[in-house]
């Protein structure tokens, strides 16, 4: 109960800084308090945005849900998401394409990324015509097969 309410205390704080530093302007500077430093663990304050750029760039803003786990079923050649494991097949993707900071996230965040890196790396290809909102299986194409080690 103490550890679960210490948990929600750090992510409020965590998320009011990012709100704090996304509205203050880029040109401005700030000062770090005895505070901030102490629940930096020692890491600079530009490190964390980075971090989070990173995060960010994984997920393609376009697609949606259901168009993530059809990109994921054709090129895993699986018959549905049901039968994609995250400890199996995610983890796998998750190292080959070094997404490494979706540690600890949940399999629909998985198969976000990896269906962005999929398209991104060109493992998978979409059809022009194709809107990126509203896939389906009939508008992708396999270009290159996945090899896991």
């Amino acid at each position: 109960m103490v550890l679960t309410h210490m948990r929600e205390r750090r992510r409020a704080q965590k998320d009011a800084k990012l709100h704090e530093s996304s509205a203050s302007p880029a040109g401005s500077t700030s000062t770090v308090s005895a505070d901030d430093s102490s629940s930096n663990n020692g890491s600079p304050p530009g490190l964390f945005d980075k971090k989070r750029m990173a995060y960010v760039s994984y997920f393609n803003p376009e697609l949606t849900q259901a168009s993530c786990d059809c990109i994921v079923l054709v090129a895993l050649d699986k018959p549905s998401i049901s039968n994609v494991q995250r400890s199996k097949d995610l983890e796998k993707l998750k190292k080959l394409f070094g997404l490494s900071l979706l540690r600890g996230k949940d399999k629909n965040t998985f198969i976000r990324a990896i269906a962005s890196a999929l398209i991104q790396h060109a493992y998978v290809e979409v059809d022009k015509n194709a809107e990126l909102a509203n896939l389906s299986r009939d508008q992708l194409k396999t270009v290159k097969n996945l090899n896991f080690k």
